[in-house]
């Protein structure tokens, strides 16, 4: 150790990260002196603040209280890294990204890691009116946490996303609307449907992969329409005899004969639940339930309002508005779950 004046000197680093946390956690400490952004500052959170890091978890443990005050100080420095004109962009996305992700684990220690705190927080420090504007995600990929935003009604402008694995489960609607933001690495689970139109998205930068996102979705959409189209004309002809519909027997098995539950359980390549087919066949009164009192067995049988739709599309598989109706209900149950 050497002490010339008020500086202290160690022969090795291995304090250096013991010093910028607890150098970083004063300074976005409310009551700290520390009001206008610094060189160390900036440079501690580009190089040492990605999500995940021992640097933010060190910093956190040493935060003794996080109310909407700190929050607010934190919005204040954001907005300093904003308007920043001598700062790199880059280092300016990083450092923006690093303060947040200590706001982020802050929160989660503080609250908990829920969409309602989480956009909460977002809010605090990147809203305006019903806009987000500036906010900076980067890297939020190497973590287990799943970290969801309702950024639903709201407008995302000049925003900065990249690396963000819970994009796209973070919560959406009609007035969702993406403005000027540049989005990148967002990843995309093919068995879900994508939440928003690339309408939503209005002079952003994206990568293949967003792209390549849709066209999957797309894809996803034609393959499981026609997968519930078939699982549909399958059920159907368990009632087409001799051209006609008839009353099946629904899971007690008389004279030999199989019942619905028997078929269906046999068929490949189901898509939709036979529960779920009967609940939506049900709620539009396409089928109807009955008993043979004498043997105590539950049948069904196709109401005549719908049976031409249903022998169109098991003789020549034609799809009329009321079976694509039908379909779309069933494509929406599959997306739910």
């Amino acid at each position: 150790v050497q002490v010339n004046k008020n500086v202290i000197s160690f022969k090795y680093d291995f304090f250096a990260d013991y010093f910028k946390s607890i150098y970083t956690s004063e300074f976005i400490r409310l009551s700290s002196e520390n009001k206008i952004i610094t060189e160390d500052f900036i440079k501690i959170l580009v190089e040492n603040c990605w999500y995940g890091s021992s640097m933010v978890s060190d910093i956190v443990n040493r935060i003794n209280l996080w109310s909407d005050d700190e929050i607010l100080k934190c919005s204040d420095l954001i907005s300093q890294l904003l308007k920043s004109e001598n700062l790199e962009l880059s280092n300016r996305r990083k450092a923006i990204s690093g303060l947040f992700n200590i706001c982020i684990a802050a929160n989660f220690r503080f609250k908990s890691n829920n969409i309602i705190q989480n956009t909460a927080l977002l809010k605090s420090i990147f809203g305006k009116s019903n806009e987000i504007v500036g906010l900076h995600i980067q890297n939020l990929h190497e973590s287990e946490d799943v970290i969801r935003f309702d950024f639903s009604n709201t407008i995302i402008k000049d925003c900065h996303i990249e690396n963000f694995n819970s994009f796209w489960d973070c919560k959406f609607n009609e007035n969702t609307l993406f403005i000027n933001c540049y989005l990148v690495g967002l990843g995309f689970d093919s068995n879900k449907k994508m939440p928003l139109t690339k309408e939503h998205f209005q002079n952003c930068t994206k990568d293949e992969a967003f792209d390549n996102a849709y066209d999957i979705a797309g894809y996803n959409v034609i393959k499981s329409e026609e997968q519930i189209r078939k699982n549909l004309s399958a059920f159907f002809s368990m009632f087409h005899r001799n051209g006609k519909l008839e009353p099946k027997n629904y899971k007690v098995e008389y004279k030999d004969h199989e019942t619905i539950m028997q078929k269906y359980a046999r068929l490949n390549g189901k898509v939709v639940s036979l529960r779920d087919l009967l609940n939506c066949l049900e709620h539009r009164n396409v089928i109807i339930w009955g008993i043979v009192k004498s043997k105590n067995i539950e049948t069904i049988k196709i109401a005549e309002d719908y049976k031409a739709d249903v022998l169109g599309l098991i003789n020549d598989g034609s799809i009329t508005r009321n079976i694509n109706e039908i379909i779309t209900d069933l494509r929406k149950k599959i997306v739910e779950k």
